[in-house]
């Protein structure tokens, strides 16, 4: 489980501490408010999105609005990188 959660976490949370360290306080302040900002409306078009298309899963979101290819495309992805990692 920790091999698998390193990994989908990433590089770049270990990175933070230097760039925050890099940055100041104040300018770490910004970024974070900048990015929480971005992650909540872009969360908040994803529900507007399925609630206006009737979809209660976000495969059958991406699968409306983007095709069952790219559906399966992703759910490729998702499959080999568990393969990767376990």
């Amino acid at each position: 489980f920790f091999n698998l959660a390193n990994c989908a976490i990433g590089a770049g949370i270990l990175g933070m501490p230097f760039a925050f360290d890099t940055m100041g306080i104040g300018l770490t302040i910004i970024f974070w408010c900048l990015i929480s900002a971005s992650a909540s409306y872009t969360l908040h078009l994803l529900i507007v999105a399925a609630e206006y298309h009737n979809k209660s899963t976000y495969e059958s979101l991406v699968e409306h609005a983007f095709g069952v290819w790219t559906l399966r495309f992703f759910q490729s992805i998702i499959i080999l990188y568990g393969i990767g990692v376990v």
